[in-house]
């Protein structure tokens, strides 16, 4: 009988192409972990920091352990609760703000929740040929579950009839980067994932390419068990997704400033949310909100990389479309007072514009002619502002 998690995580591979909206990873700091049989808890407690230290920094955050070390011998200050799975083992949630203070304190680069989104097109080879990947079968929970552990922003295709008329098993096993990529666009997801699934002697051997932006990656992964031929594969997806996007991190002295203006932010609901993504980027400090003008929001933030790095990540996440700055405001004018040639002065020009002519009145006295209207000063443009609406 499947356990209440096993049922959601099929649920989760069921509806996940449908309600497609972000590529999020949930439950990102939430690690779950199995437990041996007189496990010292302190061990339990640094295996699942070392699991969390590397989904934020990718693998070569253990690489100079040194930089964590007071963390490591006692990874209850980053933690936010301790509980047990159905299955006996442990769930470890982190406290978000806590790792981003450890991870800036290391000077490490980190990605947070918001992740491109894969998806996966894998065949199994059976004994009649290959098959595409059964969405309720065991290897697709092993490598949800992987991907979750790896924080891996994973997708499975419906592999209905249109996927069908598009993709073909050849197409997986042979990596056909047009065919795959072109289907991808159907799920608006940011990486095609192709994996050949085929049972060996030993084992399971796991073919897999991986096409994400203009990058592309390639191996070839063989395990004892689908579990280890799972997160091996997941750990190595998650590498190349952190060496594109990972953001470095920076003090607070070296934070660039920005405002991002979004309009159609309907609901608390939108508005957390768009909270939520900005805090993601590496700040510890929370969005500040300038205004709000109808369903317009305007928040200023703080990011340590480019405008290019954070265009990039924003990108990610499918409800925030860019839009277009608004057009300039009309530039005023301002009036420049006239030329005038005073007698007393034996007719010497005071004021601005010699040049100018005056006018006669009616009793024969001078009069000042009209001010002279020219264009002010065009306003500087606002520097580091972001432009986007929400869907």
């Amino acid at each position: 009988m499947y356990s209440m998690r096993k049922i959601l995580l099929l649920l989760a591979l069921i509806l996940a192409p449908v309600t497609l909206q972000a590529a999020v990873v949930q439950s990102f700091y939430q690690v779950q972990l199995p437990v041996a049989e007189d496990q010292p808890r302190d061990e339990v407690m640094r295996q699942a920091l070392e699991v969390m230290l590397t989904r934020l920094g990718g693998s070569e955050a253990l690489s100079k352990p040194e930089r964590f070390d007071k963390a490591l011998a006692d990874p209850s200050t980053m933690m936010r609760r301790m509980g047990s799975t159905d299955d006996g083992g442990v769930d470890v949630e982190f406290e978000p703000a806590q790792l981003r203070e450890l991870m800036s304190a290391a000077r490490q680069p980190m990605l947070g929740p918001t992740r491109p989104g894969v998806m996966l097109w894998a065949v199994e080879e059976r004994a009649l040929g290959n098959e595409f990947l059964n969405p309720g079968g065991e290897w697709a929970e092993v490598l949800s579950a992987a991907a979750q552990h790896r924080a891996v922003a994973l997708s499975f295709p419906l592999i209905d009839l249109q996927d069908r008329a598009e993709v073909s098993e050849e197409a997986i096993v042979e990596a056909d980067k047009a065919t795959l990529v072109k289907a991808t666009e159907r799920y608006e997801a940011s990486a095609a994932l192709a994996v050949h699934i085929t049972q060996q002697t030993a084992g399971w051997k796991l073919d897999w390419n991986l096409w994400l932006d203009d990058e592309a990656g390639k191996g070839s992964i063989s395990a004892e068990t689908p579990e280890q031929a799972a997160d091996e594969l997941m750990l190595r997806v998650a590498n190349q997704v952190f060496s594109q996007y990972a953001v470095s991190s920076a003090s607070a002295g070296d934070l660039g400033s920005w405002i991002i203006v979004v309009d159609d932010v309907k609901g608390l609901d939108a508005f957390a949310s768009l909270q939520r993504i900005l805090q993601q980027l590496g700040s510890q400090v929370m969005p500040q909100l300038q205004a709000i003008n109808g369903s317009q929001v305007r928040l200023k933030f703080d990011f340590p990389g480019s405008e290019a790095q954070l265009q990039r990540l924003l990108a990610l996440d499918q409800r925030l479309i860019k839009a277009e700055a608004p057009a300039p405001e009309p530039e005023p004018v301002m009036p420049v007072s006239p030329a005038v040639t005073d007698p007393a002065l034996g007719g010497e020009t005071v004021g601005e514009g010699a040049g100018a002519e005056t006018q006669v009145d009616g009793s024969g006295g001078s009069a000042s002619p009209e001010p002279e209207l020219v264009p002010a000063p065009a306003p500087e443009a606002a520097a580091n502002t972001l432009y986007y609406r929400w869907r």
